[in-house]
């Protein structure tokens, strides 16, 4: 639930600044799977994210989230 609300007001506040709604679903649905990631795959002792894009922002994708 907290993901969802905090997703929501992410998404508000973008189109706010002058993203388009389009724009702010995709960026704010990246955010929320990750952090749905996040919580599923720690195990109580936090996690590990490690995140590559090398010279290619596109590359960023490559993000690997491991239980501590």
């Amino acid at each position: 639930m907290e993901v969802g609300a905090s997703g929501t007001i992410t998404a508000g506040v973008l189109t706010y600044l002058g993203v388009p709604g389009w724009a702010a679903g995709i960026i704010v649905g990246f955010g929320v799977l990750t952090l749905a990631k996040i919580n599923r795959t720690n195990e109580g002792n936090g996690i590990y994210l490690d995140a590559f894009h090398g010279t290619n922002p596109s590359n960023f994708h490559t993000i690997k989230i491991y239980p501590a």
